[in-house]
């Protein structure tokens, strides 16, 4: 079953350029618990709801992933 969460307003957004690739960060506060909110990261099928792209596995362990941007 897949949870919906809210993600809140956006609290901060912040750019590093001084590393070898720029990293645009975004930061919220959610009101969902950690485990929650972890797998509305790592879950393959929970990302479909919205991030705007789908990976080709689950995010649960390190290793390659492509991202196909929707």
């Amino acid at each position: 079953m897949t949870e919906d969460l809210d993600d809140g307003a956006l609290a901060e957004v912040t750019c590093d350029t001084g590393a070898k690739r720029p990293t645009l960060t975004f930061s919220r506060i959610l009101r969902h618990s950690p485990e929650a909110v972890w797998r509305a990261l790592t879950d393959a099928e929970q990302l479909r709801h919205w991030a705007p792209f789908v990976p080709d596995r689950n995010l649960v362990t390190a290793g390659p992933a492509t991202l196909t941007m929707t």
